[in-house]
């Protein structure tokens, strides 16, 4: 009897090996402007709970640079076992650029960063050169995002996007990031959007909800290469009141609620809270309304050691894998069959 269910538990096994294991995607939003330099140690960066996803014995951070005390810088870094492998900035313009998050695919071993910029930038401008959207757009001033496709092993550029919003003048409105996922192979944007969301095709929407204001809770689906929307919902824009679903291994992602969670897969889409704030309603529906546009650093902040540490509750957080339901109802019968064991061993004994 005992080699019996011995096959039994070898064969469940086997089985158990042979079904598919979904990658996890890894992501990590910064929730307020965490500041530090090319020279900051790890563990300081450690201590400000700065964005990070890690692989392997490598860890990759997230963050801003206050170069001035009127411009701040996106900044990247990357450590191995505590030694750091290089450093980039991506734009070292007047624009105000910042480093929000990260995303890490584990199964394309893909690495992206999300951040944001105030305005036209050249060094943002090159990276996202046949993108979704290519350029910051009219104006300046309100804060649109851009995903950049990073090299791990260098955090080079190799594909970017714009991510922002308009008014009926064209001029470019705020959108910030709120979460990050990959799903079915394809980056999955959230984000906070002011007046008036874009759509795939990079048309603004019509047909808004009258009773919903800025900001609205946004997401868009691009290409591994970012070089197309494969589609985009605005909570409360032509009809939209929730997110259509994205499956992946049996789970929903990107299912959407006000918070912009993406669930699903592994979490790793989870949501930093809204930075925009909500609109009073008697104001313009296409006032930008973002109270931190534009905003350069405080005069107490010092360039040269980071400026101030951002209180992040969650940013050096990283998402689990989830097992697909095949692994547990597996795992399930092992266990049930081992205690069946068990107590038939113990029962001949005490006969």
């Amino acid at each position: 009897m005992k080699i019996i269910f011995s096959a039994a538990i070898a064969a469940t096994l086997g089985c158990l090996s042979a079904l598919p294991v979904e990658a996890a995607a890894l992501s990590a939003l910064n929730t307020e402007t965490v500041k530090f330099t090319s020279n900051t140690p790890e563990s300081e960066l450690i201590d400000r709970n700065t964005a990070k996803i890690s692989f392997g014995n490598t860890t990759i951070y997230i963050g801003t640079n206050q170069v001035s005390a009127n411009n701040q810088d996106p900044i990247v870094t990357s450590f191995t076992n505590g030694i750091r492998d290089w450093t980039q900035s991506y734009d070292s313009t007047p624009v105000d650029g910042r480093g929000v998050g990260l995303l890490w695919d584990e199964g394309t071993e893909s690495l992206y960063g999300v951040f944001t910029a105030d305005g036209g930038s050249s060094g943002f401008g090159a990276a996202t050169q046949g993108g979704w959207l290519q350029g910051y757009g009219q104006g300046g001033g309100p804060v649109a995002s851009v995903l950049l496709k990073l090299n791990p092993e260098s955090g080079a550029v190799e594909a970017g996007t714009y991510i922002r919003a308009t008014l009926s003048s064209g001029r470019t409105n705020t959108v910030r990031p709120t979460g990050l996922d990959f799903v079915n192979g394809e980056v999955v944007f959230l984000g906070d959007s002011f007046f008036v969301p874009l759509d795939k095709n990079g048309v603004p929407f019509e047909n808004r909800d009258e009773t919903l204001g800025s900001p609205f809770d946004y997401r868009v689906v691009l290409t591994a290469d970012l070089s197309q929307a494969t589609s985009a919902e605005a909570i409360g824009w032509n009809g939209v009141t929730a997110f259509s679903p994205l499956t992946t291994g049996g789970e929903t992602a990107g299912a959407g609620d006000s918070a912009g969670s993406a669930g699903g897969n592994a979490g790793a889409g989870g949501a930093t809270g809204s930075a925009g704030g909500n609109v009073d309603a008697t104001q313009d529906p296409e006032e930008d309304n973002d109270p931190s546009t534009g905003d350069n650093g405080t005069p107490n902040e010092d360039a040269n050691n980071g400026g101030v540490i951002a209180d992040d509750v969650n940013g050096g957080e990283e998402a689990a894998s989830v097992p697909e339901p095949g692994i547990m109802i597996g795992l399930w019968t092992v266990l049930t069959v081992g205690l069946w064991q068990r107590s038939r061993s113990t029962a001949s004994k005490s006969a």
